[in-house]
């Protein structure tokens, strides 16, 4: 039986994650990976899901937390319930185009909600593209518009369910992954997976 493979020198790691993910406990799951593997080095990257598939691919990172529709051929770890929050304006009528608050293309929010709206047939428009989680709740208390957000995440964030908008359409839950580059030290790599998906991704 061949021997699993964990660093015995100052290996690096890149890890790749979305920026939201980071909302989550990582100091304890950062301390057990220092405390586990403490000559591993461990760089994070944030960006885009898609971005993040592509870079995996291609080998710029080892290893990736990427959230894709619940339908993608992942291994999933688990599945977000996904849910609008906004507050909705006054003038706002039911049959003009859905405000939409948003991540640039690339996010996996963004892409169900587009895909629901197209399905129910309603017209939207992006009245804000944020680059950053803060950015796109500061957008969404201001009301700029709605956002299609996991449960969790909406309500960390103290916003409101927009369920006062009862034309809105059904969202599929969205798919968080693992992603590992070919070629990339498996058996560690699963490792530090493992660590920050039982202490952060179930969260």
């Amino acid at each position: 039986m061949a021997a699993t493979c964990f660093p015995t020198s100052d290996e690096r790691i890149r890890l790749g994650m979305p920026a939201d993910f980071l909302e989550r406990d990582f100091a304890s799951a950062f301390g057990d990976i220092r405390s586990r593997f403490p000559r591993a080095r461990l760089s994070v990257r944030t960006d885009l899901s898609a971005r993040l598939a592509e870079d995996i691919d291609h080998g710029r990172l080892d290893l990736a937390f990427k959230r894709a529709p619940s339908n993608a051929a992942d291994a999933a770890i688990t599945f977000e319930p996904m849910a609008w929050f906004g507050k909705i304006a006054t003038s706002h009528q039911s049959n003009d185009a859905v405000p939409l608050v948003a991540f640039a293309d690339g996010c996996a929010y963004r892409d169900e909600a587009l895909r629901s709206l197209h399905l129910m047939g309603r017209e939207w428009t992006i009245a804000c593209e944020a680059r950053s989680l803060s950015a796109l709740v500061g957008a969404v208390k201001a009301g700029l518009g709605y956002a299609a957000l996991p449960i969790r995440l909406g309500e960390r964030k103290s916003l409101r369910h927009a369920g006062d908008l009862a034309d809105l359409p059904q969202l599929n839950a969205v798919e968080l992954a693992l992603g590992i580059a070919e070629g990339c030290n498996l058996p560690f790599a699963r490792a530090i997976g493992g660590i920050i998906t039982e202490q952060c991704a179930l969260a």
